[in-house]
């Protein structure tokens, strides 16, 4: 007896269960109202001691049945919920209609520059006569749809302006024009630094658009932002920190440009009086409050903060030479630097050169990568260190080709052949940027190297001779 009893008990919890994970739906009628109905809410499929139901225009009820009238044509997202449970509500979209022939922007009341916008034509047609459409949409802006259906999307290519949506369907043997204004409002975004062979700096925001169904891309101009009487010729290096761009050029300067103020300060100039035959200033980096740079007797730092300083002597702000650091080849310049986790990195012809600030004056011999015996007589350039997945990215001149390979110097990997040396990496976007023949290109950045490396690049802009890249991080 006992046992049946607990048998009946079970089933009696099993069909709770059942009945609470029951599935929550609704009708409503009619199937196309206009703005005006009265529109009828039915729950079914379910019983429920609690009803919820969430009208999408800012009105709600807690009734089973319930009648509602939209004053306004749009689309609504209508959500019931059953005993105030998550897991027990369903959500659809309603369409009201309008007598008057109108069209709605689903997404917001304003347009954003670069930034899908969704149109859907709202066309009282009770008794399903034949119904043709035809959108007209201004010249600065991209359809990603046919523009002959009820519904398009499409993205500004402009910003700060309004933009005239025009409609023109017809119904039966009528046709009929309806059009509106929309504010077109800027979208603050990342944005690539490029400067060209002539000194020029390109500023370019980035926009996370799929490509579009004919193959090309949706993307900013570049715009010129090169300050007022000031062109970075020889440009050899160049990072952005917060609102600073710093550049290197060859022509013996070190530039502080602040993006936002759109003011140009020189952090340090080689002093006329200085007579060095090998180069200077071919690369800089960052760590903490110093900026690093290279120098012809090894590598050099000073206070990121300091402005209109001058290099009077090969041996000023020496940070590392081959003194103090033996394995440092300085015959030919160093011509690239970077670090991670407080390890140093060093391009000296056909190697680079890892140490530590403690290995400095110590007397201890740092570690090299290897000669990297399958390439031919090596040129090792422009270094940057992936500081998340420990990689090591440079170029190298003689071959004109763009290499990736652990910190260590093994497991060395090309990607791309490419005569410009110009390229960054970054972490919070997750690409690398290149220059070459067709433009800058973007790629994911590789995560795990493995044999045959195999790059998916798209095009950012068809910008050519670019000799320095960097990216923007800050939105603006």
């Amino acid at each position: 007896m006992k046992q049946l009893h607990l048998i009946s008990i079970i089933l009696l919890t099993t069909l709770l269960i059942a009945c609470n994970k029951e599935d929550v739906d609704f009708t409503y009628s009619p199937a196309a109202p206009k703005a005006g109905d009265t529109i009828s809410f039915t729950p079914y499929g379910t019983s429920a001691e609690e009803w919820e139901w969430d009208f999408g225009d800012g009105t709600s009820a807690n009734i089973a049945n319930y009648k509602k009238i939209y004053k306004k044509a749009g689309t609504y997202t209508v959500t019931l919920t059953a005993d105030n449970k998550k897991s027990r509500s369903v959500a659809k979209q309603i369409t009201v209609l309008d007598t008057i022939p109108s069209f709605t922007l689903l997404s917001d009341s304003v347009l954003h520059y670069m930034q899908s916008a969704t149109f859907k034509a709202l066309i009282y047609n009770p008794y399903n006569t034949p119904i043709s459409y035809q959108w007209q949409i201004p010249d600065k802006a991209i359809a990603t749809t046919n523009l002959d259906q009820n519904t398009i999307s499409i993205y500004p290519t402009a910003h700060d302006t309004t933009f005239t949506i025009s409609l023109t369907f017809t119904l039966g043997s009528q046709t009929n024009t309806i059009q509106k204004t929309f504010t077109v409002n800027d979208t603050p975004a990342p944005a690539l630094l490029a400067i060209n062979n002539n000194g020029q700096l390109l500023r370019q925001r980035l926009y996370n658009i799929p490509q579009l169904s004919n193959g090309n891309y949706i993307q900013e101009t570049p715009q010129d932002i090169t300050p007022l009487n000031t062109l970075f010729t020889q440009t050899s290096a160049m990072l952005t920190q917060d609102d600073i761009c710093y550049i290197a050029t060859l022509n013996n300067t070190i530039y502080a440009y602040n993006i936002q103020n759109n003011t140009l300060e020189t952090i340090i100039k080689k002093s006329p009086s200085l007579n060095n035959t090998l180069p200077l200033f071919t690369d800089i980096t960052i760590q903490n409050q110093f900026l690093y740079f290279t120098g012809p007797k090894g590598i050099h730092r000073i206070d990121k903060t300091l402005r209109s300083q001058t290099l009077d002597s090969e041996d000023q702000l020496i940070f590392a030479d081959n003194k103090s650091l033996p394995s440092l080849d300085i015959s030919q310049g160093l011509l690239g630097i970077d670090f991670c986790n407080n390890i140093f990195f060093a391009a000296c012809q056909n190697k680079i050169i890892r140490f530590t600030p403690s290995d400095i004056n110590s007397g201890s011999t740092p570690n090299t990568t290897p000669l990297f015996q399958d390439l031919n007589q090596p040129l090792i350039t422009n270094i940057q260190i992936d500081k998340i997945q420990g990689l090591i990215y440079f170029f190298e001149k003689t071959a004109s080709q763009l290499y990736i390979c652990q910190l260590n110097g093994s497991n060395l990997q090309k990607i791309t052949n490419t005569s410009h040396p110009a390229f960054t990496i970054n972490n919070q976007l997750n690409l690398l940027f290149f220059s070459s023949e067709n433009g800058i290109l973007q790629t994911t950045l590789p995560h795990l190297l493995t044999n045959n490396l195999q790059l998916y690049t798209q095009p950012v802009n068809s910008l050519n001779n670019i000799v320095a890249i960097a990216i923007d991080q800050i939105k603006r």
